[in-house]
């Protein structure tokens, strides 16, 4: 976008104006220039999440910082467009027209899962669950033994062959 920023002149034509409209009588030798600049837009999308500058046009050169601001229970990633990236705030110098996406990503929770010996949890380690999420577990004795105890965060909850953790909001050990 070329943007009229005003206008110089000698002789009839005043010495300078920010108008982008002007009248003049020529009397005498004159000259008129008009003073322009480019302007590029900015546009910028998000879901589940924000960016803290608007679509606009911003001037030639103007250096911009973009920050991505996550919905509640989602991180920042990338960002994607015109520029890839994985900075945040992301620093960009309008030299020209950009396009440029946040992308956010649902946060995660470990769930850590062990068996004592002569049993087993199915699945078993470092279990990851979106928030609000759920899974389940299946505990096993081996032959000849029984599920005495399960514990959970520390808590016992008695002998069980199963457990799920529904609408995961947190870690677990």
């Amino acid at each position: 976008q070329r943007v009229c920023t005003g206008w110089t002149g000698t002789g009839s034509v005043p010495p300078s104006g920010t108008t982008t409209g002007l009248t003049v009588t020529i009397t005498n030798n004159s000259t008129l220039l008009w003073r322009w600049t480019t302007n590029f837009w900015l546009n910028t999308a998000a879901t589940n999440g924000s960016v803290d500058l608007a679509n606009d046009w911003y001037s030639f050169a103007t250096n911009l910082s973009l920050t991505a601001i996550p919905s509640n229970h989602y991180r920042f990633v990338n960002w994607t467009g015109t520029i890839t990236s994985t900075n945040n705030p992301l620093a960009v110098t309008m030299r020209q027209a950009h396009s440029l996406t946040a992308n956010f990503a649902i946060e995660n929770y470990s769930i850590a899962a062990t068996a004592a010996t002569n049993g087993s949890i199915v699945p078993s380690g470092v279990i990851q669950v979106p928030y609000g999420g759920s899974t389940n577990f299946t505990i096993v004795a081996v032959t000849n033994y029984h599920v005495s105890n399960v514990v959970v965060d520390a808590v016992s909850i008695g002998p069980t062959n199963a457990y799920t953790f529904d609408n995961v909001t947190n870690a677990h050990a």
